[in-house]
Order: structure tokens, then sequence, then C-alpha cells
């Protein structure tokens, strides 16, 4: 298309500049060349060559309807077009509907024929009666630059004002914009609704084209600006900066001619009625229409200068596209002088405005000559928020100008940060690229969003008492769309895309202050900071036994010695405190910056939600000791709403307690968890009774295994977290609704009957365990909460806390059934209201279900990160998440995913003697028995014995996962898709797991989507790389055993596979920071119990469950008291917290497990060779089974 769109424009000058001499010479000036009777027509149409019409090709038909589009030859334009679209039509009936992807280039060559065609009846039809057509949008949507340049069009007839888009529109094209395909749009935006075909490279030519030959500048230049747009979205650096040099020619070729019509824009622009009225007086005796502006070229005229007025401006859209598009090509010191000198003209654009005004209203208006187009774009005042985020863009890229000329090191926050004190409280000095300069620049682009904040928040309207928030905010903001409420002060902020402006200005002074404070804790806690503290305290000692040995002697000549000693002695001491002293005031400065501007960009938006959320909440927790910060975190707290830090409400509500708090942290957390469980008490009940529930004891263990272990094994009870959770509860009943009090108390009646669920015995003395019946009086305390929603059920956080209409427990089944497992958990069926099911998964004992809860959360976290990549969500790479809830540390819920089966289960059976590879057994191979016979028959021999042992296991036992594809999906296209799609899962999963150091991965915790081939984990119960401590360690990253290889097609490892590894990969890398915040996180928490993770890991490789475990048992607690454990009772410890946070960082860092960063393909190559090492394979566990 890239080839075809360049030669497309190639052949079309040629042959346009032999048919017609009119045509202007130089490139950017469109072709207007438009006479009705051409007498050249024949002769034009006539050298497309000899070809007849339906036989063309569809670049030949475009290149043909282009040259008759210039002359005006209405016969050859519609005959080649109708021919053109037969054959696209005939092509799209042709293709076959189970490979939706083919359907592409024909749908595409359908809109570039509906684009010429709208072209032709704009150009040559205009009384051609029709809808409105919006063909020249306001790159200002809800701004009082789109109401002025409103009413300059409402002077010229067929022109209607009431536009319901924020666009006007003008009676002079026949066609809607929507249909027109035009895509017309200023840069910051995105094209129009049709989707991704019309940002291709041939629709963007064509539409350029057409535009240019039918003689419109202003819409080719609001072509030519979405181009640019459109290509930064795209990183097509080279076309972007193909059409930003081609519009800035349009713009200087447009900008330099004058006029009367130019001359007649600019008397409108006039900012008194007066001076507006006798423009239009002038403009009429200028163009001969009288009063008003009459015809259609009058009203083509005025409108494309209005447009070409918007494209000079400095803040038009496409000029910070521009500075993008320039940075990420590389150049990032021209860049940053583009976007500097960007923002210098807006501030210049405003400060003359402003006098401009000032002095308009002494001024006599008719004195004044009108000035020439590109001075009538400067009669405005520039758009606020492209201000905003030019200066903001301008502090962002010139700090990191400063951090390159530096050589990649971190230069001083003292430097970086240190501005003057009008700089500080919002001054306008800047000093180009200079380090005083960076805040202020960050500092004045946040005020100026600010502003038009507070003036959006002040016109909107008290709410309506009856309607809910959402219903109140959509009629604030309806009464603010142009024409309904024209005194209110409108302001981009309102609008989704200003929104989204203001967002990234806050974020970008919240992080630049954020990062600087980070340097500078990061600073106290090296080791040479703390050599220099002890130096520092060691010589402050010398120096004060210098003075109190001075005092004491009775010899004056020793005194005068021993203080002028002391006083030398001290001197660089007291410097160097208040030097320290100083920093820390900076330190105070910069915190306090980014915890006002986090809370002003979640307050404007959710563009960066889950990056600033996760933030503050790792900045409280890691000051929760500071009375001080824990007072400015609860200000900020108090006005944000609560649905904002509903993902963290269970680590925050690991940290309640009954103890006494002088710092006021426990005070902030209840006011906070109280607010939630207020407004969204389906998300934020559960934890909280998870605590509340924490005394209840494991029935279940051996009391051989607790007499061992001296009840170490046995959770601990931590009263006063019991405690905490229980006031909490009654406070937040007590000060919410009845409604409120009514969901805590029959949230607290399902949670106690789970719990005895969980609790019925089970006999295992029957190999197949046998349904048992519903407990009705369980059931009848569980279907009277009807304003509990189904637990497993996942429920969206609704912003206006109004959660209507949710599925309760209506029916169940009457029996309960039983999975398999050490545990038996079983399996409940529930029917709610509208008739579904939902099959849930209850499990006890010693199966903790809260580290499946941390592991879910962290999954959907990478769904989130990957969502928001464009190549990523192009191929819609994710994780199959699933709900889980604790109740207590013994109990817990778990969503049952829905046409699932265990891998194991195909591959293997159910009882290890069926399955695909009994089923495609051929002669001289093994069966899975065999196999597990002569693995463990080598478990004694050599290293390199058990790798021949392997080799000749996996030469006798190929794999058969492909059969699954072929049995499952049978139509081509869905087999396709379904291997896609196994393929994909695996990538994310195996780096999201590796990540995050998931282990015991063996078929039975890997599930098969039947439906979709996608690949869910289960049993979470062994992370952080635990798996690496078991008695047989496990040593490969992730599973990629030949059987999984099998799945991802001939292709195997390279391909697909690869290629989404690196996407993954690249994404998580890049996301670096939110990650880490995240599993801070979660790893601090002070319920997630390492050693006992580690214990209960081991026992998954006993065989004998009570004397392996108890042996296990004793080996751990003689480490753990080894290694300084106060006692062994106390196993709750986060010891290794600290270094899981390195190692994941080491990982995202690309130097794990070898002395170099390694790129990202480097890095997944890397890990896809160790998981398929045949010597790590044939060392694992046997019942891991790397053979399958």
């Amino acid at each position: 298309q890239q080839e075809a769109s360049k030669s497309l424009q190639g052949d079309y000058r040629s042959a346009t500049s032999s048919s017609s001499s009119s045509v202007q010479s130089h490139a950017p000036a469109p072709l207007i060349l438009k006479p009705a009777n051409s007498s050249s027509s024949s002769s034009s149409s006539s050298s497309f060559g000899n070809k007849q019409t339906g036989h063309m090709g569809f670049h030949e038909s475009l290149l043909a309807c282009l040259c008759a589009l210039q002359v005006g030859d209405r016969q050859r334009f519609h005959s080649v077009l109708r021919s053109a679209t037969t054959d696209c039509v005939r092509a799209l009936a042709s293709t076959s509907n189970e490979a939706p992807a083919a359907l592409d280039q024909p749908l595409e060559r359908l809109r570039c024929l509906r684009l010429l065609e709208d072209v032709w009846h704009v150009t040559w039809s205009p009384q051609t009666s029709s809808p409105a057509l919006s063909l020249f949008p306001l790159p200002w949507d809800n701004s009082p630059q789109e109401q002025l340049l409103q009413q300059l069009c409402a002077l010229v007839d067929g022109v209607d004002s009431s536009a319901s888009s924020g666009a006007f529109s003008l009676n002079i094209g026949g066609l809607r914009g929507s249909e027109l395909g035009l895509g017309l749009s200023f840069g910051g935006g995105s094209s129009s609704s049709s989707g991704g075909h019309l940002s291709s490279r041939l629709l963007d030519a064509l539409r350029c084209t057409a535009l240019r030959v039918s003689g419109r500048h202003g819409a080719l230049s609001c072509a030519l600006a979405t181009g640019v747009s459109n290509c930064r979205s795209h990183r097509s650096l080279t076309q972007g900066a193909a059409y930003a040099q081609q519009l800035r020619a349009l713009l200087t070729t447009s900008a330099s001619s004058s006029t009367a019509v130019s001359c007649t824009l600019s008397s409108l622009l006039l900012p008194t009625g007066g001076a507006r009225a006798a423009g239009a007086a002038s403009a009429g005796e200028r163009l001969g229409g009288g009063a008003a502006v009459k015809g259609h070229v009058g009203a083509v005229d005025v409108a494309e200068l209005a447009q070409l007025a918007a494209m000079l401006r400095p803040d038009a859209g496409w000029r910070l596209d521009e500075a993008r598009l320039t940075w990420q090509g590389g150049q990032h010191k021209v860049a940053a002088r583009m976007v500097r000198s960007l923002a210098d003209a807006m501030l210049a654009l405003q400060a003359h405005t402003k006098a401009a005004a000032a002095g308009a209203a002494s001024a006599h208006p008719e004195a004044a000559a009108p000035p020439p187009l590109h001075a009538a774009a400067a009669l405005l005042p520039p758009n606020p928020l492209q201000l905003a985020s030019a200066l903001s863009l301008a502090g962002k890229w010139g700090a990191k100008a400063q951090l390159a000329e530096l050589g990649g090191r971190s230069s001083s926050p003292t430097s970086i940060g240190s501005t003057s004190s009008e700089s500080s409280s919002g001054g306008r000095s800047r000093k180009g690229g200079s380090a005083d300069g960076v805040l202020a620049l960050m500092t004045h682009a946040a005020q100026v969003a600010g502003e038009q904040l507070s003036m959006w928040r002040a016109s909107l309207p008290p709410s309506p008492p009856t309607a809910t928030s959402a219903e109140a905010t959509a009629a604030m903001r309806a009464q603010l769309l142009p024409g309904t409420n024209p005194q209110a002060p409108s302001s981009n902020v309102s609008s989704p895309v200003g929104s989204a402006a203001a967002c990234k200005v806050f974020y970008c002074l919240a992080a630049f202050a954020d990062a600087r404070y980070s340097e500078m804790v990061a600073q106290r806690s090296t080791p040479e900071y703390t050599a220099y503290t002890h130096a520092l305290k060691k010589k402050k000692e010398k120096g004060d036994n210098l003075r109190a040995q001075a005092k004491v002697t009775s010899s004056l000549e020793t005194r005068r010695i021993l203080d002028h000693l002391a006083f030398k002695t001290l001197q660089p001491v007291l410097a160097d405190e208040e030097a320290r002293g100083q920093a820390f005031q900076l330190e105070l400065r910069f915190r306090s910056i980014a915890l006002s501007n986090y809370k002003r960009c979640l307050q404007a938006g959710h563009l960066y939600d889950l990056q600033v959320v996760y933030r503050l909440v790792a900045m409280w927790l890691s000051l929760s000791s500071d009375p001080e910060a824990n007072a400015a975190f609860g200000r900020v707290f108090e006005e944000l709403p609560a649905f904002k830090f509903v993902p963290l409400v269970y680590q925050m509500a690991s940290r309640v307690s009954n103890k006494e708090d002088s710092t006021g942290f426990q005070a902030v957390l209840s006011s906070l968890l109280v607010c939630m469980v207020c407004d969204h008490p389906y998300h934020a009940l559960y934890p909280l009774f998870a605590l509340k529930n924490g005394s209840l004891k494991n029935k279940k263990l051996p009391p051989d295994l607790l007499s061992i272990t001296g009840g170490v094994l046995e959770h601990e009870v931590d009263k006063d977290k019991v405690e905490g959770a229980q006031l909490l509860l009654e406070s937040a009943a007590a000060m919410g609704s009845k409604e409120t009090r009514e969901t805590i108390s029959q949230c607290d009646q399902v949670v106690n009957a789970y719990c005895e669920i969980s609790e019925i015995k089970v006999d295992k003395s029957n190999h197949d365990l046998q349904p048992i019946a519903f407990p009705q009086g369980i059931w009848r305390r569980m279907k009277l909460a009807t304003k509990v929603a189904i637990v497993s059920y996942q429920l969206p956080v609704d912003p206006t806390c109004t959660y209507a209409d949710i599925p309760y427990m209506a029916s169940t089944d009457s029996k309960i059934t039983f999975a398999g497992g050490v545990n038996c958990p079983k399996i409940l069926k529930f029917f709610d209201q509208y008739g579904q099911l939902h099959k849930q998964l209850v499990k006890a004992g010693s199966d903790d279900t809260r580290q499946d809860a941390v592991m879910q959360q962290f999954f959907g976290l990478v769904n989130a990160l990957l969502a928001r990549d464009r190549e990523a969500c192009k191929r819609q790479l994710g994780m199959v998440t699933y709900k889980v809830v604790p109740f207590s540390p013994i109990a817990g819920l778990i969503e049952w995913v829905q046409n699932t089966m265990p891998m194991s289960e195909y591959l293997i059976g159910p009882r290890r003697k069926e399955g695909a590879h009994r089923r495609h057994q051929k002669l001289g191979q093994i069966s899975n028995m065999v196999a597990l016979q002569e693995y463990s028959a080598a478990e004694q021999k050599s290293a390199e014995q058990r790798v021949q042992v392997y080799k000749a296991i996996c030469a006798r036992f190929p794999p058969v996962l492909h059969h699954f594809f072929l049995e499952s999906f049978h139509q081509p296209a869905s087999w396709f898709a379904a291997r896609t799609t196994y393929t994909r899962s695996v990538a994310v999963t195996s780096m999201a797991g590796w990540l995050i150091g998931l282990g015991d991965r063996h078929s039975s915790n890997i599930l098969l989507d039947t439906r979709t081939a996608a690949v869910v984990h289960i049993d979470l119960g062994v992370a952080f790389e635990q798996g690496r401590f078991l008695r047989t360690p496990e040593l490969v990253p992730f599973r990629m055993t030949p059987d999984v290889m099998d799945g991802c097609g001939i292709a195997g490892c390279e391909g697909p596979l690869r290629r989404s590894c690196e996407l993954t990969m690249q994404v998580l890398r890049s996301s670096k920071e939110a990650l880490l915040q995240v599993i801070e996180v979660f790893i601090h928490d002070p319920l997630f119990r390492w050693a006992l993770s580690h214990v209960k890991a081991q026992k998954r490789q006993q065989e004998d469950r009570h004397a392996g475990a108890a042996a296990d048992e004793q080996q751990a607690l003689a480490i753990m008291q080894q290694q300084g454990h106060e006692g062994a009772g106390q196993v709750v410890g986060n010891g290794d917290a600290e270094r899981a946070v390195l190692r994941v960082k080491q990982k995202l860092e690309g130097v794990d497990g070898s002395s170099t960063s390694q790129g990202v393909q480097a890095q997944v190559s890397s890990l896809l060779a160790e998981a398929q090492d045949p010597e790590k394979l044939s060392r694992m566990f046997i019942g891991w089974a790397s053979w399958v």
C-alpha cells in the first residue's frame, strides 16, 4: 500500500501536468482546476491509457477517478467508479468468511472509492440536497475559540450552527462527515470512527490527493494534520515527517497571500461586537454579497480560511505531534527545542491577546485595518491545555536531555529541583535547558491545567437529588454544550481528550518530583551515606569531648586551645548538618509536590489510576511511622473517591490493628476502609471478614505432626488484627446506612456458612468420593442473603456506588461433590435469579487461598499493562484470571473456570491409564507408566546417565498435544485461531510466571480452555522462586516440555511464540517501576507467610504425607532458628521480602543470571533455551513429569 500510494501520487502529478496547463507548479499548493465545461476534459480522460474501464486495476481506477475529478468529467468519473466498486464487491463476496482478515482489503478499497464519491459531490454537486456536512471540524471542542468561529461561519448562507458534537456543520457538501470518510481531526486526537483502516497509508494518501485535486486548502490542511497524528500513533516517523513538511509548505503559501476573504476573516474575528458587525458589512461589500456573504464560493473560502488560521497557530495540535515524532525518531535535542519554542510562542500569543482585548474597548473598531491571514490567527488566546501540554513536555524532555548529557547518571536532586521561590509558587521563569527551569516549567503547566479544572467545576450546577452520580454528571456536561449555556465558561477538561491531557500534565510533574524524592531517599540508604553519617557522628563526639575537657581544665591557656580545637572540629560538622537539613527540607518539598499532583491526576481522570494508586499506597505504607506523612496522606484520601483504592483493599486491610497508635496511621487506614465498605461493600468486606476469622484453628492437621512441630503449622493468631477488623466492621455498620448494615450482616452470614461447609468431614476410605447432600440448615441461611452478590461473581467496580441488580443466590444444587487432591476441595453449584450457573470450589485445611488471591491480583495487573500496549493489544495478549476469596486462614473460595480440563487429563487421562498418549500410541512407543518407571530408576544415576535416559524416554514418547486442536476445532479457521490463542497464552503465562517466580507447574496445574484453547494456571501456592528450595529443586524457569511445545505447531518456539514472549517481556520491562511498586506492596504484606509456604511446598514432593512433612518441618525449623528467628512459632516474618524484590528487579533489568544486562530478545532466547534444556529437565521432580 505504501509503494502504491507513492506511485499513485507520482503518476498523478505527471498525468495532470500534461493534461492541463492551469495546474500550479509548486508541490504543496492544491490543483485548482474546476471548469464546469472544460474543453480539455476529453483529452485528459483519454490520456489514461487504452484499457477498457472494466479491466482496470484498482490503482489505475483511482488514478482515472482523480483525473476525472480534477477536470469535472462526470461520465468518466462515475463509470470508472462503478466498475471499481463492482470489482471490490465481487472480491468481497468471493472471500471466505472463515478468515476475517481477508475481508480487510476489499473493505478498505470500498472506503477509498466512497471517499472519492463524496469528494466529487462536495466539489462538483454543491447544490445537491443532502444532510449537513461536518467537513471542517475545529481543533478546540467546547472552547471559546469554537464559539467565535461558529459566529463567523454563521454569517455565511447555509451554515448550521447547531452542531451536536462540538463541530459546526456546513450545508455545502451534501454528505455527513461520518459518511465522507475524510477522518479530519487534529493532532492529539484519533482518526474518524471508521476504525484502523482509515489510518492506513493508502487512505491517508488518497485523502490528501483528493483534497488537493478539489482545491480545498483548509480541508487539505486538516487531512495533513490528521496524517501527522496517525503517523505519531503508529510510529511511522518518515511518513509523519513528510506530512508535516507538506503542511508547513501549504500554510506558508496560504499565509503569504492577502485576499479580500482573508481580510473578511480578520475583521470578523475582532473582539468586540461592534467591530464584528462592521466586519460583516465590509465583507459583504468586498464579496458582493451585501450584508451577508452569499454563494458557495464565499462560504467555502471563509470556512477554509478559518481552518488555515487555526492551523497557523502555535497551539494547533499537529505541532506538538510533530515534536513528538521528532522525539520518537531519536532527535531529542531538536524535539526539546521545538516544544520549548511552541511553549514560548503560546505564552507570547496569550500575552498578545490579553493586551489586544484590553485595548479593544477604547479603540474605534472601524479605524483599524484588518490584518492578513497569519495575523488573524493571533486574535484568539491559545488553548490552555495545549499550552499546559507544551510546558509539561518542555520540562519533561529538558530533564531527560540533562540526564543524557550526564551520561545516564542521575543528576543531583538538589541541582535539578532547586528553583527560586518564584518558580516554586508557579512563577514563570524558565531558562532553556537549565536544571533550575525544569520544575518551574512543569509547575506552570500544572497551574494552567488546574485553573481550567477549577473553572469547569465552578460552572457545574448542583446535581438533581433524584439522579445518580453518573446521570448528574451527564446532565451537567450536557448543559455546557455550545448553544445550550453560552454564558457558562466551557473548558476542554470536560471532554475525555481534555481530561486525559490534564491527567498527563499532573502526572508528569508528580512523577518528576517523585523521582527526585526517591533518589534522595535512596541516597540516604547507600553504604557511603551510612559511613559518612558514622564519621560525622564520631567527629561530633570528638568535638563534644574537647569542649567537655575545656570546661574542667584549670589552665586558661589549655582551655583556650581546647576551645579552638573544638570549634575547628565542630565547624564542618555544623555546616554538614545544616546542609543535610536543607536537603531534608527539599526532600519534603518534593514529596509534597508529588503527593498533591498525584491527587490532582486522580481527580482529573482515570488515565493513570493504575500507576498512581499503587505508588500512593506504597509511599504511604513506607511512611506509616511518620505522623506528618500520615496526616498529609489522610487529607489526600479524603478528597479522592474510594473506588480508586479498591484494587489494593486486601493489602491495606492486612495492616489493620487494634494496637495503640500515636502516628495516626490506623486512624487514616480505618477512615479509608470504612469509606470503601460503605461505598463498595462487595469488594471491601471479604478481606475484613478474613481478618476477623483469623482466630479459626486448623482442625485437620495430623496430631503427630502438631506434636513434632510444636504447633508451628497451626496458623498464628494476631489478636490485634482480629480485634481491629471487628471494630472496623462495627464502625462501618454504625456510620453506614440501613442498607449498608444489612449488607454487612448478610455477608457475615454467608462467610460463616462457607466456613462451616469447608469443615465438613470427608470419608477418604473409599477412593471414589461420593457426593453428599447439601446441608439444609446452611442453605436456609445463605438463601436469605439477597443483598449479597454471589461470591464467585466478578462484580465490576461501580464508581456511582449504586450496584443495582446484583446476582444473588436463588437456588443451589442438592449435592456437594468433591475434587481430587489431598484436602478434597468441595464443589458447589448455585443459580442466581436469572438462572445463570455459578460453580465454586471451596478449599480448607492447609490450602491457604490468600496467596492465590495475591497472584491473581498480579496477573490482573499484567493484563492491564498488556492492554495499554498497541502491539500486545493487537495480538490480544493476556492471561485468564479467576476470582479467589479467602474467608479465613483455613478456608477460602475459588471461582470454577468453566469449560476447562487439566492438561494432564487430556494427555495422560484422569487415572493415568488413558488419554491422548494412549490413544495415539504407535508400535515401538512406550506408555506413560513405562516412562515413569524408567525415569524413577535413573534418579540415583549420574547426571550424564540421567540425560541419556531422559532423551531415550522422549524419543519413544512423542508429543501428542497437537491432536487436541484437531479433535476440538474442526474448521480450519477455528483450528488456526485456537492454536494461535494457545501459543500466545503460553507465551504470556510463561513470562509473567517466570517474573513472579511461579513454581509447581506440573500438567495437572495447567488447564486447557476447550472453547478457546487458552491455558489457565491454578494452584499458585509456590511463588517468588520458592520452588528452588524444594528437596528436588525446580531448575527450569517455566514449563516448556515437548507436549507444551507441540501445541504451538511446527514452528515450535520460533515464530508466534517467540514474538509474543518478546512483546510481553518488553511490556513488563517498560513497566518496571509500576511492577516493582506492586510487588513491593504484595510481599511486604504482614499476612504473607514465606517460611510456611516453603514448608507447604516441601510437602508437595512427599509420597508419605505425614512422615515426610514432619521431617521437613523439623529441618525448616532448624534452619529458621539458625537464621536468627526469635522463636520457632514466629513463622510469619518477611525476611525474604527484600531478596524477592531484588530478584524481580534484576529480571526486569535483564541481569538475571548474567553479569551484563541483556536485551529483550537475548533474555527471551536464554529463557526459552533454559526451559528446554535436557540436562535440567532430567533432574526435575518425578511428579513434574518433564517428558510430558
